[in-house]
C-alpha cells in the first residue's frame, strides 16, 4: 500500500482521506477475532438492507419469482439474509486483501494436496474447480 503512495504521491490528497480512513478501519477490523468481524459485515448487510432501496427492491423482486410458494415474511427474511451474506462478503474480501493468511487458516482446511502433487509429478495436466461465491477472492 505503501508503494502505491510513494509511486503517485497524489493518494495523500483530501479527496482519498474518506477511502484511507476506510482502508485503516479494515486494517483495525482484522485485528479482532473472526467472530467480531462477521458480526460487522451482518450489520453492515442490514445497513445497506436499511438504505439501498433500490437493491432491496431488486433482490425482493427475485425472490418472489424464485419462491413464490413463501409467505412474505419468509422472504423478507431471506432478503436481509442476502444483504448481511453480501455485508460478510465484504469483510471476507477484506481479509483477503488485507488480513494475509493468517485470519483465514484456522478456517479452511486444504484436502488433496498429494493428489494434485502426484498429477503434477507424472507431467498430467489438472482440472481445478471451484465455486463462485464472495469468499471467490480467499482462493487467490
Amino acid at each position: 500500500m505503501f508503494n502505491a503512495v510513494v509511486d503517485n504521491p497524489r493518494l495523500l490528497l483530501p479527496k482519498y482521506w474518506l477511502t484511507w480512513i476506510g482502508y485503516w478501519l479494515l486494517c483495525l477490523l482484522m485485528l479482532l477475532p473472526h467472530s467480531v468481524r462477521m458480526a460487522f459485515g451482518r450489520s453492515l448487510g442490514r445497513l445497506a438492507f436499511s438504505v439501498a432501496k433500490s437493491r432491496r427492491i431488486v433482490v425482493k423482486m427475485n425472490l418472489e419469482l424464485c419462491f413464490p410458494e413463501l409467505e412474505n415474511a419468509e422472504r423478507d427474511k431471506l432478503a436481509i439474509d442476502v444483504f448481511e451474506s453480501g455485508g460478510m462478503g465484504i469483510i471476507e474480501t477484506a481479509i483477503s486483501w488485507i488480513g494475509g493468511d493468517g485470519p483465514i487458516q484456522h478456517t479452511a482446511e486444504l484436502v488433496g494436496l498429494e493428489n494434485l502433487q502426484q498429477a503434477q509429478a507424472k507431467g498430467n495436466g489438472v482440472i481445478m474447480l471451484g465455486s463462485h461465491m464472495s469468499t471467490l477472492d480467499l482462493a487467490g
